[in-house]
């Protein structure tokens, strides 16, 4: 038997969602349909804490423009009477950084910058990290069918 929850590296799911034009006009459904395409949440989702967090992190990217910090992200939230604790937010902030929405240096968060790029254009941080991820999947998935090939002749 092969120990498969040992094999799994990453998951990665992402969905491609119609973009309305109703969406666009609220900064919640943009958060809510951002967070549901790269699979934060699931349709129908009750929990929003991944959306306050969001919300936060982008308050500080597109309005302080500055690098931030878990504890300032709890402060935030908390200033504002979001209920969460302190643990919640460093998990939602490390899923954040997994999709390459952002990075981690010396304590802070900021938008994550795509190599070759000099400005924080997200779309092409979560690009580039998505892009790597699956050029090794294709990179294994080539790999298994050629020998799966072989075990036919």
């Amino acid at each position: 038997m092969i120990p498969e929850a040992k094999l799994v590296k990453k998951t990665i799911l992402l969905r491609k969602l119609a973009l309305p034009k109703e969406t666009l006009e609220t900064k919640n459904s943009l958060l809510r349909w951002l967070a549901l395409s790269l699979g934060l949440i699931n349709e129908n989702e009750s929990r929003t804490k991944v959306l306050d967090v969001l919300d936060a992190c982008f308050y500080f990217i597109f309005h302080e423009e500055k690098p931030f910090s878990a504890k300032e992200i709890f402060y935030y939230l908390r200033k504002n009477n979001i209920s969460i604790t302190e643990r919640l937010v460093r998990y939602h902030l490390k899923r954040l950084e997994q999709i390459g929405l952002l990075e981690h240096k010396k304590g802070k968060y900021s938008a994550s910058l795509a190599p070759g790029s000099e400005t924080f254009a997200l779309e092409n941080s979560i690009k580039y990290v998505i892009s790597r991820e699956l050029e090794e999947y294709f990179s294994l998935l080539s790999i298994a069918f050629k020998n799966l090939r072989e075990k036919y002749k």
